[in-house]
């Protein structure tokens, strides 16, 4: 898969790697997966899947890019993973059937933030978990007067932590 600005893959290396990698080792280091099921929203290319897939029971890779599905289906093959094309504000999972949903740098790329937000708390079991990251935008957007074109909505630190809360 070509990097084109909007999804990682794992063929670029430094700083951005650690980032993304990171976050996906954090989950692992912070429980004991074996006995769970995994919802990785917005797998995009698949590595973050597939490297939770190592230490948890299950895990759905689910991503709205039909292109990254196939792409994701055909280079990370395991009997506990499976990609799914889907929507973030309408999961393709069944109520109550998730143990940990993982969601990194996913919400700012659409304005649809409780819809997906609904969503999760659906398909997560009544004691699941979120793993959930943003870019705050006072620090990634306003200091650096910067934008990133795939940004469709960014939040500040209060609002994200609001719309969690």
């Amino acid at each position: 898969m070509e990097f084109t600005g909007e999804r990682f893959v794992p063929s670029l290396t430094g700083a951005i790697e650690l980032e993304h990698m990171n976050r996906y080792y954090f989950v692992i280091n912070q429980m004991y997966l074996e006995n769970m099921v995994i919802l990785d929203i917005a797998s995009g290319e698949g590595y973050g899947s597939n490297l939770l897939a190592q230490h948890a029971k299950y895990v759905y890779g689910v991503d709205i890019s039909s292109e990254t599905i196939k792409h994701s289906s055909s280079k990370y093959i395991k009997e506990n993973l499976r990609y799914i094309e889907g929507d973030a504000t309408k999961i393709p999972i069944e109520n109550n059937s998730i143990d940990v949903v993982v969601s990194f740098e996913t919400i700012e790329h659409h304005d649809k933030h409780i819809e997906m937000i609904k969503e999760i708390k659906r398909v997560l079991k009544p004691n699941g978990i979120l793993f959930i990251s943003s870019p705050d935008k006072l620090n990634y957007s306003d200091r650096p007067m910067s934008k990133n074109e795939f940004h469709v909505k960014e939040l500040y630190y209060e609002e994200f932590q609001n719309l969690i809360s």
